[in-house]
């Protein structure tokens, strides 16, 4: 009887054990993984490479920082893999040598978020004319960005590019 007893309980024990470390296994894979630091500078220099390959043309930078398979989508236009890539900013920097102004780029409000595959961002931009003795703001809007991890460290896995509608006649005055 007391053998029968004590089974039961150290049975009643193993199920509460299991199910414990399977709650556990479960709740620890549905949290996002943890950025450190230095993940925050490497993603955030991701942005800048972004910004000054294009502002200067410099294809090599602009293309470090994609992964072999990204999306990049700024418009209606999608792009996937570094071929596209690559022809997408050669025909940038074709017109920008053509006479197509100088333009600089800017992000600001930067926000990264964990997830078990790597991370989100989303950031605004501005992209200014600065051409002329005043530059002016020849576009605006936000990026949402999936980072991930590779053999060159992160990499951009995906950008949609949202850009802001003109404001309206009425809206300018206000």
């Amino acid at each position: 009887m007391v053998a029968r007893r004590t089974l039961l309980v150290l049975g009643f024990v193993g199920v509460l054990a299991g199910g414990g470390w399977v709650y556990a296994q479960q709740r620890s894979a549905s949290r996002p993984a943890h950025l450190s630091a230095q993940d925050y500078v490497d993603i955030q220099m991701l942005y800048a490479r972004y910004n000054q390959g294009s502002d200067f043309s410099d294809t090599a930078m602009w293309m470090s920082i994609w992964a072999d398979d990204a999306l990049f989508k700024p418009g209606n236009q999608p792009m996937t893999g570094t071929k596209e890539l690559a022809e997408f900013r050669a025909s940038r920097n074709a017109a920008a040598a053509k006479g197509g102004g100088q333009r600089r780029h800017q992000n600001s409000s930067i926000v990264l978020t964990p997830t078990p595959e790597g991370a989100n961002g989303r950031a605004y931009f501005t992209l200014l004319d600065t051409s002329a003795k005043q530059p002016v703001i020849a576009s605006a809007g936000y990026y949402d960005d999936t980072f991930v991890k590779s053999n060159k460290g992160w990499v951009i896995k995906s950008r949609i590019l949202h850009v802001d509608p003109p404001p309206s006649a009425g809206q300018r005055s206000q």
